[in-house]
């Protein structure tokens, strides 16, 4: 479950002015959120599909991890068609 305040913080991360002074920034889609799992970012949210989290959940396994329909995560983020994953990260 996406709270109100977790998808107003992510729609804002939309905004240059918002990542900088957060320190924050989006991935969206499947192979681009399967390649955070082997990086050194960290990762703050996860929000996944039911699906997505079913096959892919042993790749994170120390991050709390949200789940969403296919259509809040297409509207949180810029993808059109995002039915899989978003994830908010730390910048360095």
């Amino acid at each position: 479950m996406v709270s109100k305040n977790l998808s107003k913080f992510i729609k804002s991360l939309k905004i240059k002015k918002y990542r900088q002074e957060t320190q924050c920034f989006l991935v969206e889609g499947t192979k681009s959120v399967q390649e955070l799992a082997g990086s050194a970012f960290e990762i703050k949210h996860l929000l996944v599909t039911p699906a997505y989290r079913a096959h892919f959940e042993k790749h994170f396994p120390t991050q709390a991890i949200l789940e969403a329909t296919p259509a809040q995560l297409s509207s949180l983020g810029q993808l059109q068609q995002n039915d899989s994953a978003l994830a908010v990260v730390q910048m360095y």
